[in-house]
């Protein structure tokens, strides 16, 4: 499995989305950035107040050039739930990660251990794909905490493409290591 790295082409993705419809990484074509945000699932008090934020700020986020959606491993009638749930008017949320996409991802999973909980889902994260479908930037999560502030990523955006900044971390751990014993 190739290691996830800022600069390399961004694994596939595709999806269903709650209102019946369908998303795929390789059909979108943003201004700027493309943010996917992996949510644990329906279950989750923080994913729900993540969700409920990013929905609140998409306007603000589409005039940074940037399209937003949220995908779990759940079913579509727990994405509708939630959208119906949380009130969300302009987030397309997505449903039915797939394993595979999980790990190609390289999200971190868990097993459930309470009875609201799946039986199998992933932990958070949150991507950002340039429009070339390359990776910019990179933050997963083992728990429900620890996730990018939101106006933090949006306040950095326009600084982003102001400075024109290249994506980081693109360097492999080994020829780094070979580099330092040079």
């Amino acid at each position: 499995m190739p290691v996830l790295r800022p600069g390399q082409p961004a694994p596939p993705l595709q999806f269903g989305l709650a209102d019946g419809s369908s998303w795929s990484l390789d059909a979108q074509a943003p201004d700027i950035f493309t943010m996917i945000v992996f949510y644990r699932h329906r279950h989750c008090s923080v994913c729900k107040e993540y969700l409920k934020a990013l929905d609140e700020l998409q306007a603000d986020f589409a005039a940074q050039g940037t399209s937003s959606v949220a995908v779990s491993m759940g079913s579509r009638a727990d994405a509708k739930a939630s959208v119906n749930d949380l009130d969300l008017s302009t987030l397309p949320l997505g449903h039915g990660l797939s394993l595979m996409a999980a790990r190609d991802w390289q999200l971190f999973l868990s097993a459930s251990r309470r009875e609201t909980e799946p039986a199998l889902f992933c932990e958070p994260g949150l991507f950002l794909v340039d429009r070339n479908q390359r990776l910019y930037f990179a933050s997963i999560q083992s728990m429900p905490f620890g996730r990018p502030v939101l106006e933090q990523v949006l306040d950095w955006i326009p600084k982003l493409v102001e400075r024109r900044t290249e994506a980081r971390g693109e360097v492999p751990i080994e020829p780094a290591i070979e580099r330092a014993k040079g």
